[in-house]
């Protein structure tokens, strides 16, 4: 069984399931690559199996479709850290993929460190005459979204825009959290708890007090709070609601553990993981979410 994912690493990995052609955007724009022209982007399958039990699990993988023809397959990968697997794992995904889906493919690193950027994007030598050229989306490539019409346009660059930089300068991590949670606002609710959820907890302490300070922000943390339930997710629920639950439950826990933190400690600088992000939680509270997906103005709704 795999290692259960961090908060940030599922967030991330919620906003290509949200937009797919966030990953076409990502690679036309901060990574400069030439696509192929293409009508829809899809999210398929992510597990890569022929022979059971033997089978590999990229993050997500997304299909880019002229009409019913697939034109690009991009396996999309969160990394953390360093995994010397990955190099074995990384050309596996492309191989599967090509052969399925008979079109391009191609890897997408996402990370939020520049020190595992520059491991990832060293190119695979798979023997005389093979290289696989991992492509690396770094910190430093993500867009500064600092205003609402940018964010509006799209909300999960923003959030991610928000994740990136809210450990940075706290003048531009408040006006990224503000510019994304003015875009999350406008979405339907469980997105909207979800993603003000990753753009909170991705802030250093001095820009979340900034941020709270600030009349937008107060606002959108009163309607965060306040459209908060503890109903049950149904069994019937489709899996992407159950995980976005899941994820809520971790953010939930974290933002606990903030609010006791700056109850009980004088004021200091927030820890920060070595990958950029805020530590995650270490223990998780007992909570149910339901499966609504529409937006409710009342405390009634579910997340």
């Amino acid at each position: 069984m795999p290692p259960m994912a961090s908060w940030d690493h599922e967030g991330i990995v919620e906003l290509f399931r949200s937009d797919p052609r966030l990953a076409a955007e990502l690679l036309r724009e901060p990574l400069g690559l030439d696509l192929p022209a293409f009508s829809e982007a899809r999210v398929e399958p992510s597990t890569m199996a022929e022979l059971k039990p033997a089978e590999i699990h990229a993050d997500l993988v997304v299909v880019l479709r002229a009409g019913s023809r697939p034109v690009l397959s991009i396996a999309i990968e969160v990394q953390r850290k360093e995994d010397p697997d990955k190099l074995f794992a990384w050309p596996a995904y492309v191989a599967w993929l090509r052969r399925k889906l008979r079109a391009e493919a191609c890897v997408l690193v996402i990370t939020q460190s520049e020190r595992v950027a520059n491991w990832a994007a060293r190119a695979i030598v798979l023997g005389p005459g093979g290289v696989l050229q991992p492509l690396v989306l770094r910190p430093s490539s993500v867009p500064v979204v600092d205003t609402i019409n940018d964010a509006r346009k799209a909300p999960e660059l923003a959030v991610l825009s928000a994740m990136v930089h809210g450990g940075g300068r706290v003048e531009t991590a408040v006006d990224v959290a503000l510019a994304a949670s003015s875009a999350a606002h406008e979405l339907d609710r469980d997105r909207f708890l979800l993603y003000f959820g990753l753009i909170r907890a991705a802030l250093s302490e001095a820009a979340r007090k900034a941020f709270e300070m600030h009349p937008q922000g107060a606002q959108f943390l009163t309607s965060h709070f306040s459209n908060r339930s503890t109903e049950a997710v149904p069994r019937d629920a489709p899996r992407a609601n159950v995980l976005r639950c899941s994820l809520s439950w971790k953010l939930e826990a974290f933002e606990s553990l903030m609010t006791n933190a700056s109850a009980s400690s004088p004021p200091a600088t927030s820890k920060r993981s070595t990958t950029g992000f805020a530590a995650p939680p270490r223990s998780l509270p007992p909570r149910r979410c339901s499966n609504s997906s529409r937006w409710q103005a009342s405390g009634a709704a579910t997340c």
